[in-house]
């Protein structure tokens, strides 16, 4: 079941829908690797259900650098961690995709 689809804005062929994973309850992207021979991102389901918007957000900003690395022939990595709009998140390489997480700060009791 697709739930959204991300377009480029410079190029509409270019499209990532986002879609419902149950094996795993979890949504993943479907279009990154015909469009840029890149892991698919796997995205947990709270993520989506708290914020469909923000996911977005995060998914397109991705999208837009992998589509600026192909467009400068320079090769695309995934970062490890990154910020948006006032929030941490990381993305963790798994054998078949990406698995894109909350950051959470670990706070020591001293």
């Amino acid at each position: 079941m697709v739930i959204a689809t991300i377009r480029n804005q410079k190029n509409s062929n270019e499209a990532v829908d986002i879609v419902y994973l149950p094996s795993f309850n979890s949504f993943i992207t479907e279009g990154i690797y015909a469009i840029f021979g890149q892991k698919e991102i796997l995205i947990p389901v709270y993520m989506v259900l708290k914020d469909l918007d923000l996911v977005g957000a995060i998914v397109s900003t991705i999208l837009e650098d992998m589509s600026l690395s192909r467009e400068n022939g320079e090769d695309f990595r995934f970062v490890e961690h990154f910020e948006l709009m006032g929030k941490n998140y990381k993305i963790e390489e798994k054998e078949l995709w990406v698995e894109l997480m909350e950051q959470r700060e670990d706070f020591a009791y001293i």
